[in-house]
């Protein structure tokens, strides 16, 4: 039996995170695989909301609430410090022998607990964005990014341009490194959405018929500013157009940011062309993504974007900034430079002119993304038992 546990702090705040977690665990049921077994560690006041969003019903995933993640728990503090102090995951080790765990996955870990360790690095934003960090965040990351690399027996990025990051920066780890691409596939629910729906949406959120959608947390390199400046050019061109944002209003590096972003989008007119909804339900998140003119991402920077991913599920047509990673996610989208208000506004217009019929035969890519699903949970498994190998050779030559 494989026994794959995941030690996480799972939160509101960390959507991306929770729908990662929730493909993963689908993906890994899918391969309908008898001899797997997930085990979802947290802290105790895990919200049970956060959870139910995390963990799909038929994904073999038992919760296990502990003490030991915890913040300020003395249990957790002793984690901490053993960490700190002697590089070692011994605090953790009584959990994972109670629960016969023989890998532990996306969880920081840095060995020294008698088990196999996969870790993951979702993206390197401090390496291509170094200005949004501290020079204690930079030196931190990198030290961290190193140790969960060099410490792990695998080690998973998203895509093939952070993998040549990863190789770039710690040249010596790249011998261990997967790249797996995760996959967000579209609810059942998406292919009988009706224009009743529709209509239900449009109401609910008071919003136009035609509009795009921008389902991107209002963090400062997602880069909504230029959703403003485009605005204001077809504004002054006499041409109207909305733009829908939802996602989380708080950048913990930035807390300021959105209070800025208000105000500018005040100051240049553009605020009654914006609808800004916040957190919103996950279906409406589909709904909107169905029946908006197309999706925009103007983002500088990604590891491999959750929206896009589920764009490509969907078969909806994306506006995206000119990142090597969005053309290898999803090369045959429209692109515009992340800096060019001009370039956007162009887009936006040209969309408007030819806005395509979102009721249509889904049957194709419902079955395509069936695969894809497939495909990741059963590579995801491939690296589990690689790190599982691994791990045991180490043992025995250590003997």
């Amino acid at each position: 039996m494989t026994r794959i546990g995941f030690f996480l702090t799972p939160t509101k705040g960390w959507m991306g995170g929770i729908n990662y977690f929730h493909n993963l665990f689908l993906a890994i049921a899918a391969t309908k695989n008898p001899k797997v077994e997930l085990y979802l560690i947290v802290p105790p006041d895990a919200e049970p909301d956060v959870l139910a969003m995390m963990v799909p019903e038929n994904a073999n995933v038992t919760v296990v609430k502990t003490p030991l993640l915890q913040r300020g728990h003395p249990l957790w503090l002793a984690w901490r410090v053993c960490r700190k102090l002697f590089n070692t995951e011994l605090v953790a080790r009584r959990l994972i022998r109670r629960y016969g765990l023989n890998a532990v996955s996306h969880s920081d870990f840095i060995g020294g607990a008698d088990v196999a360790v996969i870790n993951w690095l979702p993206d390197f934003q401090h390496v291509h964005l170094p200005h949004m960090f501290s020079k204690n965040e930079l030196k931190s990351r990198t030290s961290r990014y190193r140790e969960l690399a060099q410490r792990s027996e695998r080690v998973i990025v998203s895509s093939e341009d952070a993998k040549k990051d990863l190789s770039s920066v710690f040249p010596e780890t790249a011998p261990k490194v997967s790249v797996l691409s995760f996959v967000s596939p579209a609810p059942s629910s998406y292919w009988s959405l009706s224009e009743d729906d529709h209509e239900r949406l449009l109401k609910k959120y008071r919003l136009e018929r035609n509009f795009f959608y921008v389902p991107n947390q209002f963090w400062q390199h997602k880069n909504h500013i230029i959703l403003l400046r485009a605005i204001d050019l077809l504004n002054k061109k006499g041409q109207r157009v909305q733009i829908v944002c939802s996602g989380s209003t708080h950048d913990p590096r930035s807390p300021e940011y959105f209070e800025k972003f208000k105000k500018l989008a005040t100051e240049v007119g553009t605020e009654n062309s914006l609808r800004i909804l916040g957190i919103i339900p996950y279906k409406d998140v589909f709904g909107l993504i169905r029946f908006s003119a197309a999706v925009v991402n103007p983002s500088k920077f990604e590891g491999w974007s959750s929206i896009v991913e589920e764009c490509k599920s969907a078969g909806k047509r994306m506006l995206l900034s000119d990142l090597p990673v969005h053309r290898e996610q999803m090369a045959r989208s429209k692109f515009f430079n992340p800096d060019d208000a001009q370039a956007l506004a162009d887009l936006l217009q040209l969309e408007l002119t030819n806005i395509p019929t979102p009721f249509n035969d889904h049957t194709d890519l419902a079955a395509n993304n069936k695969r894809r699903q497939l495909e990741y949970g059963s590579q995801y498994l491939k690296v589990v038992n690689e790190a599982i190998r691994v791990r045991a050779e180490s043992r025995q030559m250590s003997k």
